[in-house]
């Protein structure tokens, strides 16, 4: 039931460029404001929303130049450890430790 409601909120949020308030989006969609509030959270968690204040009320627009990311994977890193209380190393403790990851 959430996602239809979500989609049918999509699709307003799409159909209106100029952006709807909550309670012009609860009128249309026919769903209660705090209904139309967790869909917005999701939304927004998603960045496929935008938010704008105007005076009391929130704009709310979709987020048309949103662009999708593919994820990139990166290269295992060594960890590089810490001294034995936990603080910074010394200089001549890194030292040796880079110069063991370069020989590896």
């Amino acid at each position: 039931m959430i996602g239809s409601n979500k989609d049918r909120v999509e699709g307003l949020l799409k159909d209106y460029p100029q952006g709807l308030t909550i309670e012009e989006l609860s009128s249309h969609a026919k769903l209660s404001r705090n209904t139309i509030k967790l869909i917005l959270a999701e939304l927004k968690g998603e960045k496929k929303i935008i938010e704008r204040r105007v005076g009391m009320a929130k704009l709310i627009y979709w987020d048309f130049k949103r662009k999708t990311h593919t994820l990139i994977q990166r290269p295992s890193v060594k960890a590089i450890p810490k001294s034995d209380y936990g603080g910074p190393l010394s200089m001549t403790k890194k030292k040796s430790i880079l110069k063991k990851f370069k020989d590896d």
